[in-house]
């Protein structure tokens, strides 16, 4: 059930911390608030932990917070994650919450993504755009299915033809080929939708911190 596995997550933050502290200089530190049981058959409830949402830039200015760490350590989180086999699947400036402590509180831990080798493999690659284009066109067609996987990869190899030597980030023009692999009617798998969302968000999270991308966090 959801609390045992988001008692499994909280155990994976705790050693993603350790790991953090052991390998870089970082004041901030990811914390999962408590889950409880339902008080009713529908809502769980989490632990009150006090901070400011990281929707109020202005609020987070002013306590000095750097945010180009900030998105440095939530880059690395994702990683680990799809290390660990187990991704949440919203990820977005609304759940999380920093603290007067300098912790990164995550909220709303509804739905558990189960991951695979395939889906590290593809966010490891996504700043590699001289190699972009087989990247996602083989991660494509392992997601859908069998009958129409050759079709996917076409309608995907087509839609980023120009990626390498265009303007367009290369999240964005991911999500454009999943559109259009969509548009044939093709299934793709929640999963797949849920994480490429994430990481769009957090490129616009990047954007908005006044960097060009999530991948310039890092220059």
């Amino acid at each position: 059930g959801f609390l045992e596995q988001d008692a499994q997550f909280r155990t994976h933050v705790e050693e993603f911390n350790a790991s953090m502290l052991m390998g870089a200089n970082t004041p901030y530190h990811l914390r999962v608030p408590r889950s409880f049981p339902p008080d009713g058959k529908r809502f769980n409830r989490e632990e009150f932990v006090e901070g400011v949402n990281y929707t109020n830039f202005v609020a987070l200015q002013e306590r000095g917070v750097d945010m180009r760490v900030v998105l440095q350590t939530l880059l690395f989180f994702v990683a680990d994650q799809l290390n660990h086999r187990m991704a949440l699947s919203d990820i977005n400036p609304g759940n999380l919450r920093q603290t007067p402590e300098n912790d990164i509180a995550i909220f709303d831990r509804n739905l558990f993504l189960h991951t695979d080798e395939q889906d590290a493999a593809l966010f490891f690659k996504l700043a590699d755009k001289e190699h972009l284009v087989e990247t996602v066109v083989d991660y494509i067609g392992s997601q859908v299915d069998a009958a129409h996987a050759e079709q996917a990869r076409e309608i995907v190899r087509n839609s980023l033809a120009s990626v390498a030597t265009s303007e367009i980030s290369p999240l964005q023009a991911i999500t454009r080929a999943l559109v259009e692999v969509k548009r044939a009617k093709i299934y793709i798998p929640l999963k797949v939708t849920l994480l490429m969302k994430n990481t769009m968000v957090l490129n616009r999270f990047a954007q908005k911190a006044g960097f060009r991308d999530l991948f310039a966090i890092f220059e």
